[in-house]
């Protein structure tokens, strides 16, 4: 059914969402201190969320999500003569948000037809065999034909060594913009 008023103008709800990634999951005092945790501080993915009071509320997600990296494909501009816009298979190379450009300088934004998610999470116990655990560095977006620049270093520390982790990706089509 068509759901647009007596003007044909449609009204679509919106939601206001942030996500973030913080070093422990069960704050004191509203700080991710040394005792936060119990002492054992847990990365964790947060959101901060507009309620309908249009207060902005704190949740934590996920606990052991130590990052959450995006990359974006670009498309080369002349992809079929020019003629049609940039589609997904025509992906040349990803990005970084800092790397597709800001402000009114940036036309790469234009080009955008996918987003890359790369994320780390650890395990909640620690590695029978007292060894670093299954990674020392990743390249988050794995092994692909264009450039990727995200990577994963764990940090140093003893416990953090023997914490087991699992590198996660995915891809997603950007579509229903305007390219210009």
């Amino acid at each position: 059914p068509d759901h647009a008023n007596q003007d044909g103008l449609y009204t679509f709800p919106y939601r206001v969402e942030i996500y973030y990634v913080r070093k422990c999951s069960s704050p004191v005092g509203g700080a991710c201190t040394a005792a936060a945790d119990n002492g054992n501080n847990i990365p964790t993915l947060w959101r901060r969320r507009l309620d309908n009071n249009g207060v902005l509320q704190l949740e934590p997600v996920v606990e052991g999500i130590e990052t959450v990296q995006f990359e974006y494909g670009l498309a080369s501009d002349n992809v079929n003569g020019g003629a049609i816009p940039p589609r997904f298979s025509d992906i040349q190379t990803y990005k970084i948000a800092s790397d597709v450009g800001s402000g009114t300088a940036a036309p790469d934004w234009l080009k955008v037809v996918s987003v890359r998610v790369g994320i780390v999470a650890q395990s909640d116990s620690f590695n029978s065999s007292g060894t670093r655990g299954n990674i020392s560095q990743a390249n988050l977006q794995g092994t692909r034909n264009v450039g990727s620049t995200s990577t994963f270093t764990p940090p140093t520390g003893t416990s953090n060594q023997v914490i087991q982790r699992a590198v996660f990706t995915t891809l997603g089509q950007v579509r229903n913009r305007d390219r210009g």
